[in-house]
């Protein structure tokens, strides 16, 4: 004979009190006592019998959360972390019935449990929860439960690298890019997340065949239009790294990469749409000068450049994807000076936040480039005065020697960069010689070297220099004496 349901009801509640009792001792949110180390052993009996075998979702849910609570609030023996592991595992491979809540809850406990105890992820090796993981992240799944899988995925591959090669072998590849095209960016967030995780240890480059041959760089492209910082930082960092491929430089500046990269950077690292038109008419130029130092970019008050309360992650991030995109990249480069990139570069310069961020990023972008054949353009759009600028604040070996190589790459080519720093009161030899002789405030042998091979550059031009306007002085001589002999 069944019991009547209000026994039943009444036994349900006292185990839903039990379960709020436990989160309220163990966040010390009431009068009722805490728990102590004893106690907790006393509370995961129970717990875990309900979370396994109580019919009503309600009680389960509750105790979830009341393990969930145990597991963040408490330093457990390795013991209870894995059999707490084992409730929120099982509930993993388990049929959804009734409310997500237990799958959410299950995830997000199994995260923070591997957040605190890596060695739990093993619970993975010995179950099916894994695929499961994995399969929870599928476009029919719905937006909560695939969040909470995809940021448990995020935390268990970045404390157990092992399983990377597991979960590739699961799909989540394709099921991140069919997530990415849907653009719900509760779900995205923890994708994105996960790619990112993939992409920094992809050391056979599987991760970038697998994004390749699917296409992979036309979902993430729509994801730097995002609202959400946080994927739009993995986002470019994504990018930045499927960067390394020759072919997929050309095809992000083909679609509109530089584009939007540039006007992150104009707006300080926080999204946006892409600019429409060159320096996207934000301020207005000031009285031009005849240097090419102090051209549109270089020229502007920096006062008037809304970017001191910039996302410093996303605008560093966004640098160094650049500084990838545009290298060895002539197709990039030349659209990258169409949309007056390196003029973007001058007003993050001037704007003051190189000295909050890492000025090295900036001069990395410099380098790509200065290696590239267009120096008229850096120096038209101002690109030098980030040179000098960077050297007058003397950053570290890092920039110094990256700007050092930047001055070389122009001194070896036919602009007269010389002259263009001396018209804004530059004196590049003497800066120069400074690093070479001193090594900077560092004192460093490297910056030594390179700024070394940048003042031998530099003695070639000037000799170089020297012999055309000798060579031309000769010519015109030749060219009065025959006028003269005609006469």
């Amino acid at each position: 004979m069944a019991p009547p349901a209000t026994f039943v009801s009444s036994l349900d509640d006292a185990c839903l009190q039990f379960c709020a009792n436990v989160v309220s001792s163990a966040n010390k949110t009431s009068n009722t006592p805490a728990l102590s180390r004893v106690d907790v052993d006393v509370v995961l009996a129970p717990l875990q019998q309900w979370v396994q075998h109580h019919p009503s979702t309600d009680v389960k849910t509750g105790a979830l959360m009341a393990l969930w609570t145990v597991a963040v609030q408490f330093q457990l023996t390795d013991a209870q972390a894995a059999d707490i592991a084992g409730c929120f595992v099982n509930e993993l491979t388990g049929e959804m019935v009734g409310p997500e809540d237990v799958w959410i809850r299950a995830c997000n406990g199994f995260n923070a449990l591997c957040c605190r105890y890596p060695s739990v992820a093993g619970i993975l090796q010995e179950t099916e929860s894994l695929d499961a993981l994995v399969g929870l992240t599928a476009l029919d799944s719905s937006p909560s439960v695939s969040k909470a899988a995809s940021n448990c995925l995020a935390v268990l591959l970045t404390t157990s690298p092992e399983f990377h090669e597991q979960v590739l072998e699961r799909g989540i590849i394709s099921s991140s890019l069919a997530q990415f095209r849907k653009g719900d960016e509760a779900i995205v967030e923890g994708l994105i997340g996960v790619l990112r995780i993939l992409l920094l240890d992809d050391r056979d480059g599987r991760v970038k065949r697998e994004l390749q041959e699917q296409n992979g760089i036309s979902a993430l492209l729509p994801l730097l239009q995002a609202t959400n910082e946080a994927i739009l930082e993995h986002a470019i960092a994504c990018l930045g790294v499927l960067a390394e491929s020759p072919e997929a430089r050309v095809e992000l500046s083909d679609h509109g990469y530089l584009e939007t990269s540039l006007k992150i950077l104009s707006d300080g690292g926080n999204s946006a749409s892409p600019v429409t038109e060159t320096r996207a008419g934000r301020l207005p130029p000031l009285p031009q000068t005849d240097s090419r130092t102090s051209s549109k970019a270089g020229s502007r008050r920096a006062s008037q450049i809304p970017l001191l309360s910039s996302n410093l992650d996303v605008v560093q991030t966004t640098l160094v994807s650049l500084a990838t995109v545009l290298l060895e990249c002539p197709h990039a480069q030349t659209r990258f000076y169409d949309l007056e990139g390196a003029a973007v570069l001058v007003d993050v310069y001037q704007s003051g936040m190189t000295g909050q961020l890492s000025s090295a990023q900036l001069a990395s972008v410099c380098l790509s480039l200065c290696e590239g054949e267009d120096h008229a353009s850096f120096l038209d759009q101002g690109g030098l005065e980030i040179l000098t600028g960077l050297l007058h604040m003397d950053g570290g070996e890092a920039v110094s020697v990256l700007v050092c190589q930047c001055l070389e790459h122009l001194l070896n080519g036919s602009e007269p960069v010389v002259e263009c720093a001396a018209s804004n009161h530059t004196d590049v030899r003497s800066l120069v010689r400074h690093f070479a002789n001193k090594g900077g405030s560092t004192q460093s042998t490297e910056v030594k070297a390179a700024a070394s091979k940048t003042l031998k550059a530099l003695e070639r031009k000037t000799l170089a220099d020297a012999q055309r306007q000798t060579e031309s002085y000769d010519a015109k001589i030749k060219r009065l004496s025959a006028l003269v002999d005609t006469l």
